[in-house]
Order: structure tokens, then C-alpha cells, then sequence
């Protein structure tokens, strides 16, 4: 078990995790930084931020997790935040202290044990406590195979604000990839890669309980494709009359219903009397996806099924949306640039992402 006592030093280095502390003239953001090497540490790394009073941000290596066959049983990642605090947990940390990060979401890769899901977070159920906002960013989560089981890449469970942020979730086969049970609080979805996984049901889903629907849901800069879906919608998001939905910046191109038949409807618009649909890509053009500012209907123009990054001729290049509700982050998925040209590009990816990833 690991103890965090009171440090004024910048860094405070323990034999695991290691914790770099604030300084203790400087604001207090959050309780402490730790910083994950490997699996063994990440999973007692995040038994240890669950209960410790305090707001906590979560670093992880470039590495992929697990690193061995002999990790492989216990690879699936868990939290349960009872003292209901922020959270964060990002990748790309390319030292052994996590002072400096890589743009690039394909450098850290969280993988499962056989038939287990990959990552999992639990807050309290209680509406009488403000909600905590959970985000995850920079990291890839793939390859879960769990029937059965709803959110196998990723499960944010509880009442809290989420937030998902430029992650790649890929290759995953379940009921659901990503489920982000809110329960009344707000869900951001902002400049991922969801693409090659097969779902019983939505790929990213929210469950609609009873008075506990999404607050608002802002869904920009992701690049969804090569999905089959059990249901009608690669993205399913429940509202009422109150929900406030952002769809902005999105390319969702080439899903299928299982079996491989065409009609996906692509991401749910339903329940929000409030929705704001601009600058997006899809292949049907669903709904609000085939009207309104600058939403396309069209082939993605992708280099090619495997790379799904814009090709030089690509609609997508330089037709985003410059000033989207959720702001634009300073890099693509890839660590590139997130304006290169002068105009933002629809989806995760800039153009000139295919000279960094050899794709030219």
C-alpha cells in the first residue's frame, strides 16, 4: 500500500508509483501525478487514486500493457472512485518519470486479458454529490473480445461528467465498445478513432435511465469508420427535451449493421430539441447529418481502409469547422498540427498526418 504525505519538493520519487508532487507554494490543482511504468503499477496505481480524497491525474509510459504472457491474466484496469473526484488518465509519458508526453495516441496501448474488458471506471451513484469529471486521452485501448459485456474497451459507469479525448478504440468485438453511463451528467466524445469493431449493440453507447439522461453531449473531430453494429447507430447517445447535442467535425464513413448490410444511421440525434450539427462526413447522411452548415455526404476519400487518414483529394481536407463548440485541441490524432493548412479537416486526422506515418 502507498501513502502520499505532504512534499514541497517539484519531485517526490517512491519505489512505486512514482508521484510527483506540487509544490506547496504553487495552487493545488490536484492531489498528485503518478506515473505507471507497467501493468503491475497501473493497476495499483489506480486502486490507490480511487479513495484518497483528492482530485488525481493518472500517467502512463509508451508501452504497450500488458508487456507479457504472465501479465495477461490480470491486464483489465479498474477504479472505483468512491471519494468521487476528477480523474484523469492520459498516455504517451515517454520517460520514467512522465515529464514528457508524445502527441501520439498510438504510443501507449492498454490490452485485455482473454474474455475481459480493458479499462473501468466507477463513481458514486449519489445525486446528492457533485458530479466528478472523468477523462481519458492519448492512449489506445484494443483488442477486448468479451461477449456479454457492454463497454469492453472502455466503461465510464456511474454519475459524473465524461470525457474521451483523442483515444483510439479499435479492434474490439462486444456488446458495446465504449459505454459512458452518465446518468445525468455531460459526455464529451472529441478527436477519436473508433474504427474496426464489431458490436452487438451501439459501438459508443450511453445507457437512458429513468430521469438520468445525458445533460449534454458534444461529439467533434472524431473519425468513426469500418465499424458493424448490431443496431442502427455507430453512436447512440439517449437525451430528453433538455439535451443539448454538439455534433461537429466528424467523419462517419463506412459502418455497417452486422452481417455486412448497409443502413446504419450513424449517430443518434434523437431527444434534443437542441442539436447543432455542422461540418461532418458520413456516408447516408441520416437525419441532420445530410443538412445544415457544411455537412457533407460523400466517399471519405481515405488513403485507404487500414490508414483512415484524408488522401490528397479528400473532402475532409480543410472542411472542418475552425471554431467548433469544443474548441480545437492543439494536435491530431497522430501528433500532428491540428491546423496546417489555414482550415481544420474533418475527422482525427490532418492531411499531414500521412507524412508522419509514412503514408505518403
Amino acid at each position: 500500500m502507498f501513502t502520499i504525505q505532504p512534499c514541497s519538493a517539484r519531485q517526490l520519487v517512491l519505489s512505486l508509483p512514482i508521484l510527483l508532487a506540487l509544490s506547496a507554494t504553487a495552487p493545488v490543482a490536484r492531489a498528485a501525478v503518478f506515473c505507471a511504468n507497467n501493468a503491475t503499477e497501473l493497476r495499483n496505481i489506480l486502486a490507490l487514486v480511487g479513495g484518497n480524497g483528492e482530485a488525481d491525474e493518472v500517467r502512463i509510459r509508451n508501452v504497450r500493457m500488458p508487456t507479457s504472457w504472465a501479465m495477461a491474466p490480470l491486464s483489465t484496469y479498474a477504479v472505483n472512485l468512491s471519494d468521487g473526484k476528477n480523474l484523469l488518465i492520459s498516455g504517451g509519458w515517454r520517460n520514467n518519470l512522465c515529464t514528457a508526453q508524445d502527441p501520439d495516441a498510438s504510443r501507449t496501448v492498454l490490452l485485455p486479458a482473454p474474455d475481459r474488458g480493458i479499462l473501468r471506471v466507477d463513481t458514486p451513484d449519489d445525486p446528492a454529490q457533485p458530479l466528478p469529471v472523468v477523462t481519458i486521452t492519448n492512449l489506445t485501448l484494443a483488442g477486448a473480445g468479451t461477449l456479454g459485456g457492454h463497454g469492453c474497451a472502455l466503461n465510464l459507469h456511474g454519475r459524473h461528467h465524461a470525457r474521451v479525448v483523442r483515444t483510439r478504440v479499435v479492434d474490439n468485438q462486444c456488446d458495446s465498445a465504449v459505454l459512458l453511463s452518465v446518468r445525468g451528467g455531460d459526455i464529451d466524445l472529441l478527436g477519436n478513432l473508433i474504427a474496426w469493431n464489431s458490436t452487438l449493440a451501439s459501438v459508443v453507447r450511453s445507457h437512458q435511465d429513468a430521469g438520468a439522461h445525458v445533460g449534454k453531449a458534444v461529439i467533434a473531430g472524431n473519425t468513426l469508420t469500418a465499424n458493424q453494429a448490431g443496431t442502427p447507430w455507430v453512436v447512440h447517445f439517449p437525451g430528453n427535451a433538455a439535451t443539448v447535442k454538439w455534433i461537429e467535425n466528424n467523419v462517419v464513413w463506412g459502418n455497417a449493421l452486422a452481417g455486412g448490410s448497409a443502413g446504419n444511421r450513424e449517430i443518434e440525434l434523437s431527444g434534443a430539441i437542441q442539436a447543432r450539427v455542422r461540418h461532418n462526413l458520413s456516408t447516408e447522411g441520416h437525419g441532420l447529418l445530410g443538412a445544415g452548415q457544411g455537412n457533407l455526404v460523400a466517399h471519405a476519400g481515405f488513403v485507404n481502409p487500414d490508414h483512415p487518414l484524408p488522401a490528397a483529394a479528400s473532402p475532409l481536407r480543410n472542411a472542418g469547422l475552425s471554431a467548433p463548440h469544443s474548441g480545437l485541441p492543439p494536435y491530431d490524432l497522430a501528433g500532428v498540427p491540428r491546423v496546417v493548412e489555414g482550415q481544420v479537416d474533418i475527422g482525427a486526422f490532418e492531411f499531414e498526418s500521412i507524412f508522419t506515418t509514412g503514408m505518403e
